[in-house]
């Protein structure tokens, strides 16, 4: 049966990203300049009004994602995390990215479902090693930035729970280095105009490559629905 979406790109087991280039630079640079012009401030109501955004064209396994993250919520985080951060001498600094990942994932679900509990388990002092590992992986000669964006993508979506459902992230360090290089050819001949589109390529490739861990390919493989 034909499917009126024609236009939607399906990952091998279901999972993709259908935003648009220009709605991310739209959105990107609206957030930046929203931050700039507020001195800051306004940072937690941008960011969880681009991660809505984020979701709402994410689909894992067939089934799409939802955001409902609150701006005065996460800026209550933000100054709880900078006072403990100045009272430690930048020490909790550490634990900022992680308690970040940690409140995003908590109000991250699927449509529709009634779980409602998501969750993400990764520990600091695990995202410690493994950013020494990423920044080590850069100074393997010509893979080094594929193998170190690998290595905390992996970390990050394999510790994240979403609606009682572990994620797992199948990318592989061949792939996104062809990836890589092609993205970085296409920018030098278009004179640097076309690293715009790269963040969008990249979300594209990761949610391609990110499933829910208990499901098969063979259940959730979307492709047949989707003629061209």
């Amino acid at each position: 049966m034909e499917n009126e979406n024609k236009n939607i790109v399906v990952g091998e087991d279901g999972s993709y990203f259908d935003g648009g280039y220009w709605a991310n630079i739209g959105y990107t640079l609206v957030v930046n300049f929203v931050t700039f012009i507020t001195f800051g401030i306004a940072h937690p109501w941008m960011r969880c009004w681009y991660q809505k955004w984020l979701c709402e064209h994410t689909v894992i396994n067939g089934k799409r994602m939802t955001f409902d993250g609150k701006g005065g919520d996460l800026f209550v985080k933000y100054i709880i995390w900078l006072l403990l951060s100045y009272l430690t001498c930048g020490i909790y600094g550490l634990w900022m990215a992680v308690a970040l990942k940690k409140w995003i994932t908590e109000h991250t679900f699927f449509e529709g479902e009634p779980d409602n509990n998501s969750f993400f388990d990764g520990k600091v002092g695990d995202y410690f090693v493994t950013s020494i590992l990423s920044a080590l992986a850069l100074f393997v000669p010509f893979a080094g930035p594929a193998l170190s964006k690998i290595i905390m993508t992996r970390w990050f979506i394999n510790h994240t729970v979403i609606d009682s459902r572990r994620l797992t992230f199948r990318g592989t360090v061949g792939d996104l280095f062809l990836k890589y290089l092609l993205w970085g050819l296409l920018t030098t001949v278009t004179c640097g105009i076309f690293a715009w589109f790269v963040p969008v390529k990249y979300i594209k490739w990761e949610t391609e490559h990110t499933f829910d861990e208990n499901c098969t390919p063979e259940a959730l493989n979307l492709k047949a629905n989707y003629k061209t």
